[in-house]
C-alpha cells in the first residue's frame, strides 16, 4: 500500500480551528445579545404592570375617599343629632346591609 502525503501549510491547517473559533464566538455574542434584551423587555414588562397597578390602586383609593366623602356629607348631620336609624349599618352578627 503506498500513502500519499500531502504537503499543508500552517495557514490552511489553522484555517479550520480559527473558523471554528470564529463561529463559536458568533453564536455566544448572538445568545447573549438576545439574553440581554430578553431580561430589558421582562424588566420593562414589570415595570410597566407595575405602573398599571399603582394606578388602579390609585384609582381604586379615589373611588373609595369619594364613596366616604359622600357617606360623610350624607350622615353627618344625622350623627350630630344621633337620629340614625341602627338598621341602616351593618352591625357584626349580620354580613349584609339592610337596605330600605
Amino acid at each position: 500500500m503506498r500513502y500519499i502525503r500531502i504537503q499543508i501549510s500552517k495557514e490552511e491547517k489553522l484555517l479550520p480551528l480559527i473558523t471554528v473559533a470564529v463561529v463559536s464566538l458568533l453564536i455566544i455574542y448572538i445568545t447573549m445579545l438576545n439574553m440581554t434584551i430578553s431580561e430589558n423587555f421582562r424588566k420593562g414588562e414589570f415595570d410597566r404592570q407595575i405602573r398599571i397597578t399603582r394606578q388602579d390602586i390609585q384609582d381604586r383609593k379615589e373611588v373609595f375617599m369619594a364613596s366616604l366623602s359622600d357617606f360623610y356629607d350624607q350622615y353627618s348631620a344625622s350623627f350630630e343629632k344621633k337620629e340614625i336609624q341602627k338598621q341602616e349599618f351593618v352591625s357584626r352578627e349580620s354580613n349584609f346591609a339592610l337596605y330600605r
